[in-house]
This record gives C-alpha cells, sequence and structure tokens, in this order.
C-alpha cells in the first residue's frame, strides 16, 4: 500500500489541501483517519482499516492512498503504518489560533497550545528517517499553488497532472492568510508571544 500522512495541527489547512488531492487522478484522498489507531502494537482495527484501505486503492484504480491525521497522534501512526510516508503540513501559528478562536480571551491560550504540538510535532518528526518525512507550508500552498502542488507530486512520486494544477486554485482562499493582522496591537502582540516557540521550531522565526 502506497500510503503518505499528512499530519498538522488543527486549522492548519488539511481539510483544503484533501480535497486539491482528491482532484489527481492517481490519489485516493480520504480525509482523517479515525481514532481507532493508538500507540502500542497496531491493535486488529488498524489492521482492518488498512486493509479497507487497499482495497478501496484498488477499486479506484487510484495507486496512492492520502489521508490526513493530528500532529499528536504521530508516535501511534508511525507503529501503525511503518511504511507511510509523512508530510508535515503547517500554518502560521497566530493564523491557526485566529481561526480556532470562539472567544477573544482564548487567543493567547490557543497560541501556547498550538506551540507546544508543534514543537512536540517536529521533535517527533526528527527522530523519524528523513527520506520519509517533508514539509509543507499552507501560505505556499495558497499564494502558489502550481508551485507547491509540483513540488509535493514530485516528493510522492506521482506525475504533474495539468488539469489537476489548474483545479486547485478553485479549492483556496487567500482570504485565509494573515488573519491576525486584524487583530488590535496589543491582542496581536500577545499571540504573537505565545506562539513563538512554535514558529522558531518550524524555523519561521530567529
Amino acid at each position: 500500500m502506497n500510503l503518505t500522512l499528512v499530519v498538522g495541527s488543527g486549522r492548519c489547512g488539511s481539510t483544503v489541501l484533501s480535497r486539491v488531492l482528491r482532484d489527481h487522478p492517481d490519489i485516493l484522498s480520504v480525509g482523517d483517519l479515525p481514532p481507532v489507531v493508538r500507540a502500542g502494537p497496531p491493535p486488529p482495527i488498524a489492521r482492518l482499516y488498512r486493509g479497507l484501505l487497499t482495497r478501496l486503492a484498488a477499486r479506484s484504480g487510484r495507486t496512492t492512498i492520502v489521508a490526513t491525521a493530528a500532529l499528536h497522534r504521530l508516535p501511534a501512526l508511525h507503529t501503525a503504518f511503518p511504511e507511510a510516508r509523512l508530510v508535515h503540513l503547517y500554518r502560521d501559528g497566530p493564523d491557526c489560533a485566529v481561526a480556532t478562536r470562539r472567544r477573544r480571551a482564548a487567543l493567547p491560550a490557543l497560541g501556547a497550545r498550538w506551540s507546544t504540538d508543534i514543537v512536540d510535532g517536529v521533535a517527533l518528526l526528527e527522530m523519524l528517517p528523513a527520506a520519509r518525512t517533508s514539509g509543507l507550508r499552507y501560505e505556499d500552498l495558497v499564494h502558489s499553488p502550481e508551485a507547491t502542488l509540483i513540488h509535493l507530486a514530485a516528493t510522492l512520486n506521482l506525475p504533474v497532472d495539468g488539469d489537476w494544477l489548474s483545479r486547485s486554485r478553485t479549492h483556496l482562499d487567500t482570504s485565509t492568510i494573515g488573519l491576525a493582522a486584524t487583530l488590535p496591537d496589543e491582542d496581536r502582540a500577545a499571540l504573537e508571544a505565545a506562539c513563538a516557540p512554535g514558529m522558531k521550531a518550524l524555523g519561521l522565526t530567529a
């Protein structure tokens, strides 16, 4: 089974990427993996899910399966699917927090939680073989979809489909970039401070 797992934090853009990938003629994009995949020896349900994915791919005639999952589930995913390629989809931390928030006061807490997820997740990714992991920035996907998807296709050993590249822009919304810039200065500064460890771990700030 040729499986790729896209891992990321909440609101990192994995739903959008799944929609984009679903249009590729060789990709079976199945969305989120269920939480039945846990740490430890692969349970029977995980083996059943593997079999289901394999059958779905064969029935659809597609060669590559792509699923998404939360970054913090990486140890369990690696145990259940040790052969899978891992793509870390990441996004500006303050924008993630703003996209997640339900009330203004929660922003610093959301930023701190995002930072923890990213710092821990990056550390886990660094423990895996570099040949099996890669990164993809959400902002690059939105602003430069063709170049970003050509690179991703090469990473997944897939041909580039011209129609796929053309259709990708129909799923992307540039208004999702820079959400935190609309905050009052004081709120934005507090949020950026909370997100600073995660942004540094991603190499987006010094």
